[in-house]
């Protein structure tokens, strides 16, 4: 194995530790000396991977997005007719954050202090919901499914409705599914 080749596996190892330290303590009770230690790394060698501790963090958030995403845009993707993505958007999309929380095993308390820190990131994967909602709804326009003048500007109310919903309940310490499930 070359010294190239652990270079990725280093980096990821740091990833992996950092997000259930931070999922764990929290951002600020994290330390950088933790999370080298879990990923079984020097601090000095992890600092050659992220400049600190939010750079670091910022990457985690990137990484879980990344994978919500991929997940919404292949679960959309299998779906036959624009009704049926748009039916698979709504149902996947609604437990996403609620996933992402179990998944990362985020306290109340920790999630409360973290979503200031994540809201930034959120810009990027934001964008891919709305390009995916504009597609879904140009298709159904084409197919005569929805009546929607500005697919758009439509796609974007829909998505800044999910995210609004979640975001409250988020920050109240609730499941992001709590008031939906009967």
């Amino acid at each position: 194995m070359t010294v190239l080749s652990l270079i990725p596996r280093q980096r990821a190892a740091v990833l992996e530790a950092a997000r259930e330290i931070f999922a764990r303590r929290g951002f600020l009770e994290a330390s950088w000396g933790d999370i080298a230690y879990r990923a079984r790394l020097s601090p000095l060698r992890m600092s050659e991977f992220f400049k600190g501790k939010k750079e670091l963090f910022d990457a985690v958030v990137d990484d879980v997005c990344d994978e919500a995403c991929a997940k919404l845009e292949a679960a959309v993707g299998a779906a036959w007719t624009p009704a049926e993505k748009m039916r698979t958007f709504i149902e996947v999309r609604q437990g996403m954050a609620e996933r992402m929380v179990q998944q990362l095993r985020v306290t109340p308390r920790a999630l409360r202090e973290l979503m200031p820190l994540v809201e930034p990131r959120l810009a990027r994967p934001r964008a891919r919901e709305v390009a995916l909602l504009t597609a879904i709804f140009e298709a159904g326009k084409e197919q005569g499914t929805f009546e929607v003048r500005n697919t758009r500007a439509a796609a974007r109310a829909l998505a800044l409705g999910f995210q609004h919903v979640e975001c409250t309940l988020l920050r109240a310490g609730l499941a992001p599914g709590a008031l939906i499930r009967p």
